[in-house]
Protein backbone atom coordinates (compact mmCIF):
# COMPACT_ATOMS: atom_id res chain seq x y z
CA UNK A 1 0.00 0.00 0.00
CA UNK A 2 1.39 3.38 -1.00
CA UNK A 3 0.45 6.81 0.29
CA UNK A 4 0.68 9.94 -1.82
CA UNK A 5 -0.16 13.61 -1.57
CA UNK A 6 -3.36 14.87 -3.15
CA UNK A 7 -5.52 18.01 -3.03
CA UNK A 8 -8.11 18.22 -0.29
CA UNK A 9 -11.02 17.60 -2.69
CA UNK A 10 -11.48 15.90 -6.06
CA UNK A 11 -11.20 19.21 -7.94
CA UNK A 12 -7.92 20.16 -6.25
CA UNK A 13 -9.62 23.11 -4.59
CA UNK A 14 -9.59 24.27 -1.01
CA UNK A 15 -9.87 27.74 0.46
CA UNK A 16 -6.58 29.37 1.44
CA UNK A 17 -6.02 31.83 4.29
CA UNK A 18 -8.84 34.43 4.39
CA UNK A 19 -10.69 32.50 1.66
CA UNK A 20 -14.38 31.72 1.99
CA UNK A 21 -15.50 28.55 3.76
CA UNK A 22 -19.25 28.72 3.33
CA UNK A 23 -21.36 26.19 1.49
CA UNK A 24 -19.25 23.62 -0.36
CA UNK A 25 -15.97 25.48 0.17
CA UNK A 26 -13.63 23.80 2.66
CA UNK A 27 -10.50 25.23 4.23
CA UNK A 28 -7.12 23.80 3.27
CA UNK A 29 -5.32 21.64 5.86
CA UNK A 30 -3.79 23.76 8.61
CA UNK A 31 -6.71 26.20 8.46
CA UNK A 32 -10.07 26.28 10.23
CA UNK A 33 -13.32 27.99 9.28
CA UNK A 34 -14.37 30.99 11.38
CA UNK A 35 -18.14 30.55 11.66
CA UNK A 36 -18.70 34.28 12.23
CA UNK A 37 -16.77 35.58 9.20
CA UNK A 38 -16.98 32.41 7.05
CA UNK A 39 -13.28 32.86 6.28
CA UNK A 40 -10.41 30.40 6.68
CA UNK A 41 -7.96 31.18 9.49
CA UNK A 42 -4.77 29.55 10.77
CA UNK A 43 -5.59 26.58 12.97
CA UNK A 44 -4.26 27.50 16.42
CA UNK A 45 -3.77 23.80 17.16
CA UNK A 46 -1.45 23.25 14.17
CA UNK A 47 1.73 25.09 14.99
CA UNK A 48 4.29 23.02 13.07
CA UNK A 49 4.84 21.63 9.61
CA UNK A 50 6.61 18.38 8.90
CA UNK A 51 9.60 17.98 11.21
CA UNK A 52 12.46 15.68 10.34
CA UNK A 53 14.92 14.80 13.09
CA UNK A 54 18.62 14.61 12.23
CA UNK A 55 21.37 13.67 14.67
CA UNK A 56 23.61 16.55 15.80
CA UNK A 57 26.68 15.45 13.85
CA UNK A 58 24.79 15.09 10.56
CA UNK A 59 22.80 18.31 11.05
CA UNK A 60 25.89 20.37 11.84
CA UNK A 61 27.75 18.81 8.90
CA UNK A 62 24.87 19.64 6.52
CA UNK A 63 24.89 23.30 7.55
CA UNK A 64 28.70 23.51 7.30
CA UNK A 65 28.69 21.90 3.84
CA UNK A 66 26.04 24.38 2.69
CA UNK A 67 28.17 27.26 4.00
CA UNK A 68 31.05 26.00 1.86
CA UNK A 69 28.79 26.02 -1.23
CA UNK A 70 28.73 22.25 -1.59
CA UNK A 71 25.82 20.18 -2.82
CA UNK A 72 23.76 18.80 0.07
CA UNK A 73 20.86 16.37 -0.27
CA UNK A 74 18.31 15.36 2.33
CA UNK A 75 17.05 11.79 2.05
CA UNK A 76 13.45 11.26 3.20
CA UNK A 77 12.35 7.72 3.94
CA UNK A 78 8.64 6.92 4.01
CA UNK A 79 6.78 3.95 5.45
CA UNK A 80 4.30 4.13 2.57
CA UNK A 81 5.94 4.81 -0.79
CA UNK A 82 9.40 5.30 -2.23
CA UNK A 83 12.17 7.33 -0.62
CA UNK A 84 12.80 10.91 -1.81
CA UNK A 85 16.02 12.85 -2.17
CA UNK A 86 15.72 16.65 -1.84
CA UNK A 87 18.45 19.07 -2.95
CA UNK A 88 18.93 21.58 -0.13
CA UNK A 89 22.20 23.32 -1.15
CA UNK A 90 23.76 25.18 -2.83
CA UNK A 91 21.29 28.03 -3.40
CA UNK A 92 20.42 28.37 -7.10
CA UNK A 93 18.86 30.97 -9.34
CA UNK A 94 19.10 33.97 -7.03
CA UNK A 95 17.88 32.08 -3.99
CA UNK A 96 19.35 33.11 -0.63
CA UNK A 97 20.75 31.29 2.38
CA UNK A 98 21.01 32.71 5.89
CA UNK A 99 23.44 31.15 8.39
CA UNK A 100 24.30 31.85 11.98
CA UNK A 101 27.71 31.26 13.55
CA UNK A 102 26.78 29.54 16.78
CA UNK A 103 28.51 26.41 18.09
CA UNK A 104 25.53 24.53 16.64
CA UNK A 105 24.90 26.52 13.43
CA UNK A 106 21.58 26.73 11.63
CA UNK A 107 20.51 27.43 8.08
CA UNK A 108 17.45 28.98 6.43
CA UNK A 109 17.57 28.58 2.67
CA UNK A 110 15.28 29.28 -0.27
CA UNK A 111 14.92 26.14 -2.40
CA UNK A 112 12.89 25.74 -5.60
CA UNK A 113 10.19 24.10 -3.41
CA UNK A 114 10.20 26.83 -0.73
CA UNK A 115 12.00 27.67 2.50
CA UNK A 116 13.93 24.90 4.27
CA UNK A 117 15.25 25.38 7.80
CA UNK A 118 17.92 23.15 9.31
CA UNK A 119 18.50 24.00 12.96
CA UNK A 120 19.26 22.42 16.33
CA UNK A 121 16.43 21.96 18.80
CA UNK A 122 16.42 24.21 21.88
CA UNK A 123 18.34 21.68 23.97
CA UNK A 124 20.93 21.01 21.23
CA UNK A 125 20.25 17.26 21.35
CA UNK A 126 19.28 16.90 17.66
CA UNK A 127 18.70 18.95 14.50
CA UNK A 128 15.42 19.41 12.67
CA UNK A 129 14.62 20.05 9.02
CA UNK A 130 11.34 21.94 8.54
CA UNK A 131 9.50 24.07 5.99
CA UNK A 132 8.03 23.74 2.50
CA UNK A 133 11.47 22.84 1.16
CA UNK A 134 11.20 19.44 2.89
CA UNK A 135 7.49 18.63 2.46
CA UNK A 136 5.92 16.53 -0.32
CA UNK A 137 4.32 17.90 -3.48
CA UNK A 138 1.17 16.49 -5.11
CA UNK A 139 1.53 12.79 -6.06
CA UNK A 140 4.73 12.37 -4.04
CA UNK A 141 5.13 10.01 -1.06
CA UNK A 142 3.93 10.84 2.44
CA UNK A 143 3.16 9.06 5.70
CA UNK A 144 0.68 11.61 7.08
CA UNK A 145 -0.79 14.98 6.10
CA UNK A 146 1.83 16.92 8.06
CA UNK A 147 4.38 15.62 5.49
CA UNK A 148 2.52 17.44 2.69
CA UNK A 149 2.82 20.89 1.16
CA UNK A 150 0.30 23.41 2.53
CA UNK A 151 -3.21 22.75 1.22
CA UNK A 152 -2.67 19.06 0.47
CA UNK A 153 -3.55 15.88 2.34
CA UNK A 154 -1.90 12.47 2.53
CA UNK A 155 -4.00 9.78 0.87
CA UNK A 156 -3.51 6.03 1.36
CA UNK A 157 -3.85 4.27 -2.01
CA UNK A 158 -5.09 0.71 -1.49
CA UNK A 159 -4.40 -0.23 -5.13
CA UNK A 160 -0.70 0.76 -5.01
CA UNK A 161 -1.33 3.29 -7.78
CA UNK A 162 -0.47 6.95 -7.34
Amino acid sequence: TDAFVEPIDANGVCSKLEGTCSGFNKCCPGLVCNADTEECENDPNRTITSVLEINVEQGKAMVEECKRGRTVFLDRKFTHGPDMQLAICPPIGGHKAVYDNKALPSLQIETPKGIAIIAPNDEGTYYTATGEGVTSDKNFPCDETIDCDFGLVCHLDETNEA
